[in-house]
């Protein structure tokens, strides 16, 4: 048949009664699925459901904690300061600066300091992050938000990690007190040389926890309670060397 106006032809085709429709009459190989079908009435399309967020893509939350401004009062003190700002921070018995009975240039490494830190009530965890040297941002919230704040170790130097906000770390240095870098500033600014992983967790032992008490340092009268010349000339030492940190504003 030709539709008029055009040059269509048209053949119709009548079953015979009893025929199977044409669609039926089709090869299974020749059938198209439908896809995206949903009840309803016919000529509706079911609405693309919105996906959730990736989690990994969204920004996890601040993380800080308000410590003690302990000092370190000699050369060798930084591990001694950080020590009693964690007891501080964890209501035990601390001086409220960092000082010890050790000669001059004996210092601690990361074991020393575990051990004394765990010889005045509290129990340490070495913390490492999945990639040797690379702390990532998730690692860093994660574990301020399960152990509070840490104590890690620089070449030569102790610090208090306090909190972080997107991609700015706050630190405690006994030397300097407050300070603010990136966490690319953390990564380099961390000796990852040491035979134990420099981040230490610390937790009150047990049920020992107390109430927060200052207690004379075994050698705070004699030293005194403010940092020397030489302590002083450390802190500027430092400042100096390491720009990748700044007081907050």
């Amino acid at each position: 048949m030709k539709i008029p106006g055009t040059h269509w032809h048209v053949t119709l085709r009548r079953d015979a009664p009893g025929d199977p429709p044409e669609a039926a009459r089709q090869p299974d190989e020749h059938r198209r699925p439908l896809r995206n079908r949903a009840p309803g009435p016919p000529g509706c399309m079911r609405p693309r459901q919105a996906l959730p967020p990736r989690q990994d893509r969204l920004p996890p939350a601040a993380v800080s904690y308000d410590v003690p401004d302990f000092r370190q009062t000699r050369l060798n003190a930084c591990g001694d300061a950080c020590m009693n700002v964690m007891l501080a921070f964890h209501g035990m018995r601390h001086v409220t600066s960092g000082t010890n009975d050790r000669r001059v240039f004996q210092g601690l490494v990361d074991l020393d300091l575990a051990l004394l830190i765990e010889a005045h009530g509290l129990q340490v965890t070495f913390l490492e992050p999945a990639r040797d040297g690379d702390i990532t941002g998730e690692e860093l919230h994660r574990w301020l938000r399960t152990h509070g704040p840490l104590i890690c170790g620089s070449r030569d130097h102790f610090f208090v990690v306090t909190g972080v906000c997107d991609d700015e770390v706050t630190i405690h240095c006994p030397l300097l007190g407050r300070r603010q870098g990136s966490i690319d500033a953390l990564n380099s600014y961390i000796d990852w040389r040491q035979t134990q992983p420099p981040i230490l967790a610390t937790a009150p032992a047990g049920h020992s926890s107390q109430v927060a008490e200052e207690a004379p340092g075994p050698d705070a009268q004699r030293h005194g309670a403010t940092p020397g010349p030489a302590t002083r000339l450390l802190a500027f030492i430092e400042k100096r060397s390491t720009p990748q940190w700044k007081k907050p504003g």
